[in-house]
């Protein structure tokens, strides 16, 4: 009898998966990499991509930035150079002057790109780079997310899955793009009985923003022996701008006193590794707050209502 029902279970739940792959639609943009050349700081730049679905009802989509994954940085094509890349932040560069863009499965147009690919699309799409005075020199990435909306009503069926593509967009500042960068300076302090955090005081020394992580801190006791190896993630340093890079270190019964550090700092495309020590203090280090005195109670409001009155 159990296996009756199993029967009609699984009959119903292929059923279900093939009507909503019946109702999968996807949206796609085209060119997908699309590269804006060298470019002028203090000058503005169209973009322009082309949008397909394969919706059989009308739906709209919206243009919006969103910062580059890392993964897509490090496998970026042609006209993108991570060893001569700025990472500052390029979201308020971008504009787009429609809110949200139609797109008709009736209306397709036969589109050559530059590169000699034929498509068909249903609608063009224009963004705009906007390069300031003060941008830094290098390579810098970004990504133009599209968001699908469904039009009101009851006309639209359902859809089980909406696939949608992001366009990686690239372009170049003029000027000498250098990563680097130094650790200055190690420091610990107890966070708890059983944890420390350890501070690599990091400086950029180069000529661009890059994303600092500690790749890997090695912690020795005075024999020499390795009791921990720790990493943590990573912190955006500005050029020429120093910040504390930290990891926690959390053990049995931790103990202060002196430990030697062996700390590398990465940017992807480079890395520095210093020798230091640190002193793990026996008590939580609290900050010093200032508090405010309390405030007079204001009798001349009082003196004045009733003057008023």
């Amino acid at each position: 009898m159990r296996g009756k029902y199993l029967k009609y279970f699984v009959i119903i739940l292929l059923i279900s998966i093939i009507v909503n792959m019946g109702f999968a639609i996807s949206i796609g943009a085209a060119p997908g990499y699309y590269n804006f050349g060298e470019t002028d700081r203090g000058k503005r730049y169209a973009g322009n991509i082309y949008l397909m679905t394969t919706s059989k009802n009308d739906i709209y989509v919206s243009l919006s930035y969103r910062p580059p994954q890392a993964s897509f940085m490090t496998t970026a094509r042609t006209g993108y150079n991570l060893s001569n890349a700025s990472e500052e932040d390029i979201t308020k560069w971008f504009t787009f002057p429609l809110s949200s863009i139609l797109l008709r499965p009736s209306e397709k147009t036969l589109i050559t790109l530059s590169n000699g690919e034929i498509l068909y699309a249903n609608r063009k799409a224009t963004f705009y780079l906007n390069v300031p005075r003060n941008a830094e020199p290098g390579y810098h990435m970004g990504t133009i997310d599209l968001t699908p909306h469904l039009p009101a009503g009851g006309s639209t069926p359902s859809v089980g899955t909406i696939g949608v593509t992001r366009v990686i967009t690239v372009f170049r500042v003029p000027g000498p793009a250098i990563r680097s960068g130094d650790i200055v300076a190690m420091e610990a302090e107890r966070t708890g009985k059983n944890q420390a955090r350890i501070d690599l005081l990091f400086k950029n020394t180069g000529t661009v923003t890059e994303s600092v992580y500690p790749k890997e801190v090695k912690l020795f006791d005075n024999l020499g022996n390795v009791i921990a190896v720790l990493n943590g993630g990573a912190v955006k340093v500005k050029p020429k701008e120093t910040k504390v890079v930290s990891v926690y270190w959390s053990s049995k019964n931790l103990k202060s006193g002196n430990y030697q550090v062996k700390a590398t700092a990465s940017w992807i495309t480079g890395e520095i590794t210093k020798i230091g020590d640190v002193t793990v203090p026996k008590e939580i280090v609290k900050k010093n707050v200032i508090e405010q005195p309390p405030g007079k109670f204001p009798w001349w409001l009082i003196v004045l209502i009733v003057l008023v009155i």
